[in-house]
């Protein structure tokens, strides 16, 4: 279909909820966010995007566990900040040269402040290097590879379980030689620390709904 043009795709949730207890009851409010796309592996990719709201109630048949009783992850190395660079690596499929695959590199640096035990803030440059900006613009055709970057600074956001994190960052560009219709693009994904240092990435980089491309790579955290 063209909403989603291959058998493998990806599904993104991305849910907020605010809850308040009373006794033995909580009750809830909240909003989420369905993406379902191939990350542009294969064309079409319109994607498909679905926003739900929600109100909730639930009830506790027993006494509440008190909360330092619960098991809780910790990271091995609570630094109240860290600076990490991510490499990465991605192929992507642009209209309407259908079945060729072209590579993506990215670069990411930044600096994380931990806020408490499980959030993190801060900000970081990215760079892209995308052989489909010569598919997508004609007059790109005959420059250099490396005149096909683009350029952007991000907030981001991180939630911690372990060595696990989440990552949810907001960016814009500042430089890019197309026209990409929004300046702004989001990164949603995962990133495991191995060995103390090393940061396993795996995230999706979209513009709004429209997913355009996935990043696969490794990274390495300056303490």
């Amino acid at each position: 279909q063209n909403a989603i043009g291959s058998r493998i795709n990806a599904a993104v949730l991305l849910a907020v909820e605010a809850r308040r207890r009373i006794g033995c009851n909580t009750i809830g409010a909240g909003f989420a966010l369905d993406h379902q796309s191939n990350a542009s592996l294969h064309v079409p990719n319109l994607g498909i995007n679905l926003v739900t709201f929600s109100l909730s109630f639930r009830h506790d048949f027993g006494a509440a566990v008190p909360r330092d009783t619960l098991f809780d992850l910790v990271v091995r190395s609570p630094e109240r900040r860290y600076e990490e660079v991510v490499l990465g690596w991605a192929s992507q499929q642009v209209e309407p040269f259908e079945g060729v695959n072209l590579p993506v590199f990215s670069a990411t640096a930044g600096v994380i402040w931990r806020a408490g035990r499980k959030s993190g803030w801060g900000f970081g440059v990215d760079l892209f290097n995308k052989k489909s900006l010569r598919w997508r613009e004609k007059e790109l055709e005959d420059n250099s590879r490396i005149s096909l970057t683009q350029a952007g600074v991000h907030a981001s956001y991180r939630l911690f379980f372990g060595d696990l994190a989440i990552v949810i960052d907001q960016g814009f560009y500042l430089y890019t030689p197309i026209d990409e219709k929004t300046f702004l693009f989001q990164r949603i994904g995962l990133r495991q620390v191995f060995l103390d240092r090393f940061v396993a990435n795996l995230t999706l980089k979209t513009h709004f709904g429209s997913a355009d491309h996935f990043e696969l790579g490794l990274g390495y955290i300056i303490r």
